[in-house]
């Protein structure tokens, strides 16, 4: 009677727990959906607790491993920098040590004209040759005559054709140094002009050839070889037909073309008309000239 209440007794007792849920040995458990919920949510909380934990340890461990490699890094630079510095200072000794072999030694006597400025702030005045040494020496020059020769020949074949008269005033426009200059002198004329952006005395003097420093009618020949260079090559044809008497002659020297072309560079000139056009050589190379007339009316 008494064992088999204390048994009963055992079944009857309640298990203690942190929910209220209680088990009972005889019943079973009894679970509702609130305490259902609160089981839920420790849960859900205890997985976000530990996701938390683990991505802070591994961006720990990343932070760790960029700081190491940084260091190596500049470690590496470091060093790097600390032998490139002891390689330029070597260097620099040995240019301060080391005569160079292209310097003058010590005990050759200096000419006048080899004489060293002692800085680049060196003031002394240097010598120059004058204008007319620098002429004889380039009007001497075997590409200077044989230029002035060529030129000789392409004014001779016009003096031929009754174009051009000892007495003719010949404007040279973008003479250059000046070969067609001189050739025209040699020739015998007295009365040549030559213009360019640059002088070149005594044979060129300076005028920009889209506006000429002369008078209408000033010339009986006008002639240029670097009509195709003019940067207004309409205003550079008209500036040649301007400085032309009425009747004189506008001769153009171009690149070797075909009669179109030439049509095209006759075109320029507005107020003058074609007399003819051929190919001829003229400085070692092939080119076309080109003779017009001012007309009279």
């Amino acid at each position: 009677m008494g064992k088999g209440r204390l048994t009963t007794l055992k079944s009857q007792v309640l298990v203690p727990s942190p929910f209220p849920i209680q088990y009972s040995v005889t019943s079973g458990m009894h679970v509702s959906c609130e305490e259902k919920f609160v089981v839920l949510l420790l849960l859900m909380f205890l997985l976000l607790e530990y996701t938390v934990f683990c991505k802070e340890e591994r961006s720990q461990k990343l932070r760790s491993k960029r700081t190491k490699m940084e260091r190596n890094i500049q470690g590496s630079l470091n060093k790097v920098s600390f032998v490139s510095i002891t390689i330029a200072t070597l260097i620099t000794v040995l240019l301060f040590l080391q005569t160079p072999k292209a310097s003058i030694p010590p005990s050759t006597t200096q000419k006048p004209r080899l004489r060293f400025p002692n800085s680049t702030c060196d003031s002394t005045p240097r010598r120059y040759l004058p204008l007319s040494k620098k002429n004889a020496r380039l009007w001497s020059s075997k590409s200077w005559m044989t230029q002035v020769s060529s030129f000789t020949q392409f004014f001779t074949q016009l003096h031929q054709m009754g174009l051009l008269q000892q007495h003719s005033k010949v404007l040279c426009v973008s003479a250059g140094a000046g070969h067609e200059v001189m050739a025209l002198s040699k020739m015998g004329l007295e009365d040549v002009k030559g213009v360019e952006l640059i002088e070149s005395l005594p044979l060129v003097s300076r005028a920009n050839p889209h506006n000429l420093p002369f008078s209408d009618g000033a010339f009986d020949v006008a002639f240029s070889s670097h009509l195709m260079e003019a940067l207004y090559p309409m205003r550079y044809a008209g500036e040649m037909e301007r400085t032309v008497r009425k009747g004189g002659l506008c001769v153009v020297v171009v690149d070797e073309c075909g009669e179109e072309e030439v049509k095209e560079i006759v075109s320029l000139f507005r107020q003058s008309r074609l007399l003819g056009s051929s190919n001829v050589t003229l400085n070692g190379r092939r080119v076309t000239r080109i003779i017009m007339r001012h007309k009279s009316y």
